[in-house]
């Protein structure tokens, strides 16, 4: 679905919520775009539908019973465990002061 709405992407992830994910996002410069349907099997796919890829980051609030998700996209593989090292680095970071 992400791919309909911007071709150029060939990678994605999903990876649990956080408030230390979410500040590490902001810091590198990532907008957010919250899938806001509570009431969706795929709160996710339900917002891209409805609006498409407005950002590279999909937050997913959580719901009853189910944990908060990030969904991350990527223009391929490379580009996405690159990002993957930097929220890594950037939760070290957070995790020694």
């Amino acid at each position: 679905e992400a791919m309909r709405s911007d071709p150029s992407i060939r990678a994605a992830i999903n990876i649990t919520l956080s408030d230390a994910i979410l500040r590490v996002l902001r810091e590198l410069g990532y907008e957010m775009q919250e899938a806001s349907s509570v009431d969706s099997y795929c709160p996710v796919l339900d917002e891209l539908r409805r609006r498409g890829v407005m950002s590279f980051a999909v937050v997913e609030p959580p719901g009853y019973g189910l944990e908060g998700n990030v969904v991350l996209f990527a223009r391929s593989l490379e580009d996405l465990l690159e990002l993957l090292m930097k929220i890594c680095d950037g939760l070290r970071r957070l995790s020694a002061t």
